[in-house]
């Protein structure tokens, strides 16, 4: 072999040397980037996950949220409904009670005739019937009694006048009785009170 020969054996080898040297190389560069890349991978998933449950938090939050909402509103809504229902009454009442405060006006006067007396008896009769219809709309009567002490909250001075057997601010007559519905004044009774 001549030294041309070996010095190009020599080179090839060289050559197979660094070129091993340098596959040996990107192998660990590659080994490397593989590492680094599936870290990165992991990291990108771990992210990805917590994205993932923060959003699914924020979901069941805001569910809560809305859920509250719909639930308030549904409440809301129920009880204007019963107001609604409760009130639906009012305006009809007060012309029933009307009635009922001029049919007992006229039952409280005691006729000498017996006929008329018979249909007083009717007449008490009718105005059971309206108290009736009253209490089935929920109003009821006040209950207010000569001697009572004059309540400014259901009740309205009509006159006043002086009385030797009752004291300073007492109810003396009533010359129309007061109404309330669902425990609410629909109409205040009417009095007399005591003044001296």
């Amino acid at each position: 072999m001549s030294n041309k020969e070996k010095q190009k054996v020599e080179q090839k080898n060289q050559i197979k040397h660094q070129t091993n040297e340098e596959i040996i190389s990107l192998k660990k560069e590659i080994d490397e980037l593989r590492k680094k890349n599936e870290s990165l991978v992991d990291e990108i998933n771990k992210m990805n996950q917590n994205y993932v449950e923060k959003i699914n938090k924020k979901a069941i939050e805001a569910k809560a949220i809305v859920d509250a909402k719909i639930k308030e509103f549904e409440q809301k809504q129920k009880t204007e409904i019963e107001q609604i229902k409760k009130f639906a009454f009012k305006p009809y009442a007060l012309e029933l009670i009307d009635v009922v405060n001029q049919l007992e006006s006229v039952l409280s006067f005691e006729p000498s005739d017996p006929k008329i007396k018979n249909y007083q008896v009717g007449f008490k009769m009718y105005l059971s019937m309206l108290k009736n219809i009253l209490e089935k709309g929920c109003i009821k009567e006040i209950p207010i009694a000569i001697g009572d002490e004059f309540n400014p909250e259901y009740m309205e001075c009509f006159e006043t006048q002086q009385s030797a057997e009752l004291e300073d601010n007492k109810v003396v007559k009533i010359i129309k009785k007061g109404y309330k519905i669902h425990d609410i004044l629909l109409s205040p009774a009417l009095v007399v009170v005591c003044k001296k």
